[in-house]
C-alpha cells in the first residue's frame, strides 16, 4: 500500500443520473468530517459510500478506501499495484471478495449521517406514518400506486439528501427497497423492513451480495418481502397490469406490518466510533 504524504484528497463516487441519496451523501458526509482536507485537483481519491470497488477507479494514481463495498467477487479490482490504501470496507462479503484477510470491515459510512443532520434528528416526532423507499430504477408511478393502496409515504431517493432525510424522519416505520433507505432508517433508529420490487432484477447477484455485506457488518439478517414487479409497459394491458399489481402489492404491505428490523444500538454505536477514529487518524496523516 502507498504512503500518503498529505495534501488532502478528492471524493470519488458514483454520480447517478438524476441523483441517488446513497451516492450523493459522499460529498455531504465527507465534506462535514473532512472540511479543509478536500481538494478537487488532488491525485489522491477517497472512495467511501457505495458499491464501487471495481475497475472504475483504476486510472486514479492513489486511492484511499474508506468503507466502500464490492459488487461481487467477480468484479473486484487488482489491488496489487500499490495504488490502494484500504482503511476499512463495508462488510464481510467485501473482505472475502477481495481475498485479503487482513483487511478490516466496519460498516457502511452512511451510518454517520445522523451526526451530520443532528438538528433534524432532534426535531423528529412520532407521526404514525409508514414510509416506502423504492429502488433508484423502480417505476416511481408504480411505487406511488403501491403507496396509495397501502397508505404509505413514498420517498424518492432522487431527492437532495436533506429533503430525503426530512421525509424519512417523518415516518415511524419504513419499507426499504433501496439499500440506503434501510441504512439511513437504521442509523436514525427508525424500524425498517427490506422489500423487493425491481432491484433484484436490475442488480442480479449484486443485490444479495451488497445487502448481506451491510447486514453482516451489524450482525443482522432479514427476510425480504417480494412484491409484484411492474415493467414500463405503456399499453392499456400494461396500465391494467400496473393497477392490479399495485393492489396486490399494496395489500401485502398493509398486512405485513410486523417484525420490523433494527440493528443492535450498542453495536451500531461501536461502528460509528470506529469510523470516527479512522477519520481522526487520516486527518492527522494529512496535516
Amino acid at each position: 500500500m502507498f504512503k500518503n504524504n498529505g495534501g488532502g484528497f478528492r471524493i470519488a463516487y458514483y454520480e447517478a443520473s438524476g441523483g441517488n441519496v446513497g451516492d450523493d451523501l459522499n460529498l455531504i458526509v465527507w465534506g462535514y468530517f473532512f472540511n479543509g482536507y478536500i481538494r478537487g485537483d488532488s491525485e489522491t481519491a477517497l472512495i467511501g459510500i457505495g458499491s464501487v470497488l471495481d475497475n472504475r477507479f483504476d486510472a486514479i494514481r492513489s486511492k484511499i478506501v474508506f468503507g466502500a463495498g464490492a459488487r461481487s467477487s467477480d468484479t473486484v479490482p487488482d489491488m496489487s499495484d500499490g495504488s490502494w490504501d484500504i482503511r476499512f470496507v463495508r462488510g464481510p462479503n467485501t473482505v472475502k471478495a477481495l481475498g485479503i484477510p487482513e483487511i478490516k470491515y466496519i460498516s457502511d459510512p452512511a451510518i454517520l449521517t445522523p451526526l451530520v443532520y443532528s438538528t433534524l434528528k432532534k426535531s423528529r416526532r412520532k407521526s404514525g406514518r409508514v414510509g416506502l423507499v423504492p429502488y433508484l430504477h423502480t417505476n416511481f408511478e408504480y411505487a406511488r400506486l403501491l403507496g396509495g393502496v397501502a397508505e404509505l409515504d413514498v420517498i424518492s431517493v432522487k431527492q437532495p439528501p436533506e429533503i430525503f432525510i426530512q421525509k424519512l424522519l417523518g415516518c415511524d416505520y419504513v419499507y426499504a427497497e433501496a439499500m440506503h433507505g434501510a441504512i439511513l432508517a437504521d442509523a436514525f433508529r427508525i424500524p425498517w423492513k427490506p422489500i423487493r420490487i425491481s432491484n433484484k432484477e436490475h442488480e442480479k447477484d449484486t443485490h444479495d451480495f451488497k445487502w448481506n455485506d451491510w447486514l453482516g457488518s451489524l450482525d443482522m439478517h432479514s427476510d425480504f418481502i417480494t412484491l409484484p414487479n411492474f415493467y414500463d409497459d405503456t399499453s392499456w394491458r400494461g396500465s391494467l397490469k400496473k393497477r392490479l399489481e399495485s393492489i396486490i402489492g399494496g395489500v401485502k404491505l398493509k398486512t405485513n406490518r410486523e417484525e420490523w428490523c433494527l440493528s443492535n444500538e450498542e453495536l451500531l454505536s461501536k461502528r460509528v466510533d470506529q469510523i470516527l477514529e479512522s477519520i481522526e487518524i487520516l486527518k492527522k496523516e494529512m496535516s
